[in-house]
């Protein structure tokens, strides 16, 4: 970040909108929350000479043309120019609501956020993230020898039979095609379709366990919901069940679902062994099934 803000800052200085305009697109993509100077720095630009069309100094050769980049999937955050005739108005703590992007204050009030979909470099990362976690049970960088969440030390990947490694590719291909089959690659990619197996499972698309009834294929999910996150919230006292709250996780599912919302509830299968499920939530783990919103993981 600090180099993303002296480059800007440079750019400011003499004036380079392509540098500005690259920079800040890549600030964008890689920092989530921008710093108080960062930000400041941002709105030199906007304040500078340079920010306005009719000023010709910005035209001119930039430097990033003398510079091999690598190509960024980034999207562009807009114009770096004003219009002739106009001029930048700069609002400082503005709200926003979360639920659906609309600007509540200052000089863009009522106006509403647009969803930036993960560039293609972004999903790929995400998703050899992911496949690596599943595989090999950690990441790169990752020594710690606890798994996090209170499950204890981390088991290694091939621990408890010769089949256990075989048993996470197969595992991990399912999911994939589950994800391939219900969702359908990613919209803005395409030709990622090769990070999906290409063989149909058939028994996988039959099962009930997937929860076909109820969901037409290829629909995008309105909500993820992580089960155990919703279930042990306010599990944490003296006596507590080992199990999660089953009613709490459904009046989050059901909530979603009577807002005609497309739901998966993901769940780890061991909170549906039978020493784990309580009898009174037996139905609901039912209903999770036959409505088709419920997918059990195996790690």
């Amino acid at each position: 970040e600090r180099e993303y803000s002296a480059i800007m800052a440079c750019a400011t200085e003499v004036g380079d909108k392509k540098v500005m305009e690259r920079v800040l697109s890549d600030l964008a993509e890689d920092i989530l929350v921008p710093s108080a100077d960062t930000s400041s720095i941002i709105c030199s630009w906007f304040n500078s000479k340079f920010s306005f069309a009719e000023n010709e100094d910005t035209e001119g050769r930039s430097l990033i043309e003398k510079v091999k980049l690598p190509i960024s999937d980034a999207p562009s955050l807009g114009p770096l120019h004003c219009p002739k005739g106009y001029s930048w108005e700069i609002t400082n703590g503005v709200k926003v609501d979360p639920c659906t992007g609309t600007i509540l204050s200052g000089c863009m009030k009522g106006a509403k956020l647009k969803p930036v979909a993960l560039s293609k470099e972004s999903w790929i990362n995400m998703m050899e993230m992911n496949e690596t976690i599943v595989l090999q049970g950690s990441v790169k960088g990752d020594n710690s020898q606890f798994s996090g969440g209170g499950k204890g030390k981390k088991r290694s990947a091939k621990d408890g039979n010769q089949n256990g490694e075989e048993k996470r590719k197969r595992k991990w291909g399912d999911f994939k095609q589950f994800l391939n089959h219900r969702v359908g690659p990613p919209a803005e990619h395409p030709e990622n379709d090769s990070l999906l197996d290409p063989e149909p499972m058939q028994s996988l698309l039959e099962s009930k366990e997937l929860g076909q009834k109820g969901n037409n294929p290829h629909k995008r999910y309105d909500i993820v919901i992580d089960g155990a996150n919703i279930g042990y919230y306010k599990q944490n006292f003296a006596n507590a069940p080992k199990h999660v709250d089953y009613k709490q996780i459904d009046w989050v599912v059901q909530h979603f679902l009577n807002q005609s919302k497309h739901v998966l509830l993901v769940m780890h299968e061991r909170h549906f062994s039978s020493h784990m499920v309580p009898r009174w939530a037996e139905s609901i783990v039912e209903k999770w099934t036959r409505d088709g919103v419920l997918y059990r993981t195996p790690f």
